[in-house]
């Protein structure tokens, strides 16, 4: 086995999620010696997979953002997500204080003020070197909501119901980034509308099947196997790049030195780190030896950790109205046992779910809820049956008076912890204000990982993708860049096969 066999191999890719097997793939196609390094017992990082409930259900990345153009379903070398993609859109919108369903008109309404807010922010940033659009997403949507709450005073609309479609925007404006409005960037909110949506901008699908399909034809395109190509339980405690940072040719076994948790130490060439940017802020200081470049350690540190949790229902049968795929609804408080974590916390006036209907979906009675920031921070820190306690009680409000409906307790229940897990300490990247233009943005937060430090130690990820951050697309193409990228180094120097 590799474990007992190892002692050098020209490259190390350390982290076995999507952007860590990407890069694995296009080493080991190659014909370079590679290995990978993952502290998880599985592989996948933050695409997960679960078969708990019988049914394939992604706990992390569940969507495909873009459908025109997008590798993940363009690719043919390797295939990549060749899964089933569910493209129907019917939504449903609850009032964010009786929680009931809103009528299609007044959905209309609300989902065309926000959806052209996006889109004026997207065009905003097609000028990549204005800096006034590095605004936060507060300021700059409370301008734009000034101008609609003036037209609509002007037309007779009722205070409440101005107060209604400010909350509404404001909440599905924190649901879209997975922050605070008050802390990310409107020079980057939309960005990704301009990379695979073609022209009538992104559309966003449902991976039916899993995001397990497309680790699995990564793995088998190049016969990349757990236990010889792929090492689990391997947590990393310090990459020594000493020896190529301080001499000119230094002897290839002497690079990188690399060593784990459990005692063991590799050698390689080069190592592609894909550790999720949560991770690098919390420990690159003690991680890297000897400390990155500071304008490396200056994008880790800028960048934004973004949060989404899901809580899934299993249901005996499904009680909920059978009409919509997907619902947003919103709940006035959070869990009773929620501890804020970093400090004292100001509660917000509603709290947006996400809710996906599997029932729709995948034929089974089960409501897969996303929730954002705030409530995701108690999704997994306040007490399970708080959180479903809570969850339900608005489910009670929401649905209990429609005609047939008689709102039953879960049997079974699920709820993901991505900033607790040590391996993510965050669901994806987001681009904090204060950085200036796009292009600005691009040059101090994401470029500074495309260049490898001292020539041996490369980054990927989705936090590394300078147009597509936060999307698996984004981690895919980062880990390729990379492995590409250590193939023609390698190569050059005539070194391929390695000491497997």
């Amino acid at each position: 086995m590799l474990q007992a066999a190892l002692h050098h191999v020209p490259v190390i890719v350390i982290g076995a999620g999507v952007s860590g097997l990407a890069a694995a793939h296009a080493v080991k196609k190659a014909g370079v010696g590679v290995a990978v390094l993952e502290a998880r017992d599985r592989i996948g990082g933050r695409t997960f997979t679960w078969n708990g409930f019988g049914l394939p259900l992604d706990l992390g990345a569940s969507w495909v953002h873009g459908t025109e153009g997008n590798p993940l379903l363009d690719s043919t070398e390797p295939p990549l997500y060749t899964g089933r993609l569910y493209t129907e859109d019917d939504e449903s919108l609850h009032h964010p204080r009786t929680h009931k369903r809103l009528e299609p008109e007044d959905l209309l309404k609300y989902y065309t003020i926000f959806e052209t807010f996006l889109g004026e922010l997207a065009e905003r940033q097609k000028n990549h070197v204005d800096a006034s659009n590095d605004q936060s997403v507060q300021t700059w949507l409370g301008g734009k909501l000034k101008e609609v709450v003036d037209e609509m005073k002007e037309k007779g609309a009722a205070d409440e119901e101005v107060k209604e479609m400010v909350e509404i925007v404001t909440a599905e404006s924190e649901a879209y980034a997975s922050m605070t409005a008050a802390d990310t960037s409107a020079a980057t909110v939309g960005v990704d509308w301009n990379s695979y949506g073609g022209e009538e901008g992104v559309t966003d699908v449902f991976a039916l099947d899993g995001y397990k399909v497309l680790v699995d034809n990564i793995m088998q395109d190049v016969n990349l196997s757990i236990g010889i190509d792929i090492l689990l339980s391997k947590e990393v405690s310090t990459i020594d790049y000493t020896s190529a940072a301080t001499t000119a040719e230094a002897a290839a076994a002497e690079r990188v030195v690399i060593t784990c948790k459990d005692g063991t130490t590799y050698s390689c060439d080069h190592v592609i780190v894909t550790l999720p940017i949560g991770v690098l802020k919390a420990h690159h200081g003690a991680l890297f030896q000897p400390a990155l470049p500071e304008r490396l350690a200056s994008a880790i540190n800028g960048l934004g950790t973004g949060l989404l949790n899901k809580v899934v229902l299993k249901f005996d049968k499904a009680w909920w109205p059978d009409d919509t795929d997907f619902t947003s609804l919103f709940l006035p408080k959070l869990p009773p046992t929620f501890l804020p974590s970093h400090g004292p916390f100001t509660p917000y006036p509603i709290y947006p779910l996400y809710i996906v209907n599997l029932q729709r979906l995948l034929d089974v009675p089960v409501l897969m809820i996303l929730c954002y920031r705030a409530w995701a921070e108690a999704a997994e820190t306040a007490d399970q049956w708080d959180v479903v306690g809570t969850i339900m009680e608005t489910f009670r409000e929401a649905f209990g008076g429609e005609e047939g409906v008689e709102v039953t307790e879960p049997v079974d229940v699920k709820i993901t912890k991505w900033l607790s897990d040590p391996y993510s300490l965050c669901s994806y990247s987001y681009v904090p204000q204060g950085h200036g233009s796009f292009r600005s943005i691009q040059d101090s937060l994401f470029l500074p990982f495309h260049e490898p430090v001292a020539g041996v130690v490369g980054f990927a990820g989705e936090h590394t993708s300078e147009t597509d951050w936060s999307t698996v697309h984004g981690a895919w193409m980062s880990g390729r860049r990379e492995g590409e990228r250590v193939v023609r180094s390698v190569v050059g120097k005539g070194d391929a096969e390695g000491k497997i």
